[in-house]
């Protein structure tokens, strides 16, 4: 009997341990990571001009002059023509190769807390996250920094709340 609730302790500690590297080291280098990414992906990215205002990208947008056109309601639709390029073959792999090393990652820590039943939210927030970097594969195979662009924005604000709720010890 000493030797299970031995072992059990020495489990606990480890799993704390697992989690307080998975908060202070793995989300945060998510969210800087998905950070980058999308300054990464600018060359193939339609800017939304609230977005090109507010100063969140600094870039010369001057190639896309003229490649947006404003309905009467106001929404904005890109010309085909003036679109920017999908993401090369090359490119489409590396990120979707990418997409997927992350969902792995994220996949041990589900299963790292899986048997815990006081992190069911935390489990289901990371279950979210998971099926982003999945979505995040999808469009990067299809070439659509854009669409790219709009899901590492989603993994972002994911990942923060992944951290709220797993990392409020």
């Amino acid at each position: 009997m000493v030797s299970v609730s031995l072992f059990s302790i020495s489990f606990a500690s480890c799993l704390d341990s697992s989690i307080k590297d998975i908060c202070t080291n793995k989300l945060p280098e998510y969210e800087r990571k998905t950070e980058n990414a999308v300054v990464a992906l600018i060359p193939w990215t339609v800017q939304d001009e609230k977005e090109i205002a507010g100063g969140e990208i600094s870039r010369d947008l001057a190639a896309f002059a003229g490649d947006v056109e404003y309905s009467q309601t106001g929404s904005q639709s890109v010309k085909k023509e003036n679109a920017p390029p999908p993401l090369n073959q090359k490119d489409r792999e590396v990120w979707g190769e990418w997409a997927i090393a992350r969902m792995k990652e994220v996949q041990a820590y589900i299963d790292l807390i899986k048997e815990d039943r006081s992190k069911d939210q935390a489990r289901e927030a990371l279950s979210k996250l998971a099926v982003l970097f999945v979505t995040l594969t999808g469009y990067s195979h299809q070439g659509d920094g854009t669409k790219m662009t709009r899901t590492l924005r989603e993994i972002n604000l994911q990942t923060k709340k992944v951290q709220s709720i797993l990392c409020r010890e």
